[in-house]
């Protein structure tokens, strides 16, 4: 039988305090890490690894007993338009952790993320590889994954362009929150990207052992 004691009603993200990943503070907080698996060119310079942070996190656990994630970052700044950037990633999960942790294979329904600034507009959906969930209190999860995807840039002449696959390499908390989780979904999913445009593929949750990471 699943335990799902820890999986109460949980408390306003206001209230929980303590959620951080190193240098991320707030209502939950996510790292994220973009390697181009591109082997017919290197740039002379730039960086081999982009990195992009949250500084929100959420989570829900539906009728179906999927783990539904949202990671957020929204900087608006009203003097300097070319300071505002957004970030949206969701990713679901199916099946709860019978006991405090959980491997999921990932499929291509599992990630979709978008992010925009003044230079550019990318989103990417995810094609194979894995996501792990540790229970971290009744109230909220902490997760990592690695990734493959489908990543895009967007240009008002082209549309949605050049194609590439992408590394994505993420660790999140995430706090309770049903209506910010969906919010976070929805935006993941617009624009082609719904997630009921792909084939649901059956996965086998693996139970892992052991602490969650830097506990």
């Amino acid at each position: 039988m699943k335990r799902r004691t820890a999986f109460r009603p949980g408390r306003p993200c206001g209230l929980v305090l303590g959620l951080l990943l190193p240098g991320l503070v707030g209502c939950g907080a996510a790292r994220l890490h973009f390697l181009t698996l591109e082997y017919r060119q290197l740039e002379p310079e730039g960086p081999l690894v982009h990195e992009k942070s949250a500084r929100e996190g959420y989570f829900w656990i539906d009728e179906n007993d999927q783990v539904r994630i949202g990671l957020r970052d929204h900087v608006a700044n009203w003097l300097d338009s070319d300071a505002n950037r957004t970030l949206d990633v969701s990713l679901v999960l199916d099946g709860v952790p019978a006991d405090r942790a959980r491997n999921y294979p990932a499929t291509r329904r599992t990630l979709r993320g978008r992010a925009g600034d003044k230079n550019e507009h990318i989103r990417f959906a995810s094609i194979r590889g894995i996501a792990a969930v540790w229970l971290d209190g009744p109230d909220r999860i902490r997760g990592r994954f690695r990734i493959s995807t489908r990543y895009q840039k967007f240009s008002i002449l082209l549309g949605w362009y050049g194609t590439q696959q992408v590394l994505v390499l993420g660790e999140f908390v995430a706090v309770r929150d049903r209506e910010r989780t969906e919010a976070i979904v929805a935006r993941t999913e617009a624009d082609g990207m719904s997630r009921s445009l792909t084939e649901p593929q059956p996965t086998r949750p693996v139970p892992i052992t052991g602490p969650a990471p830097g506990s």
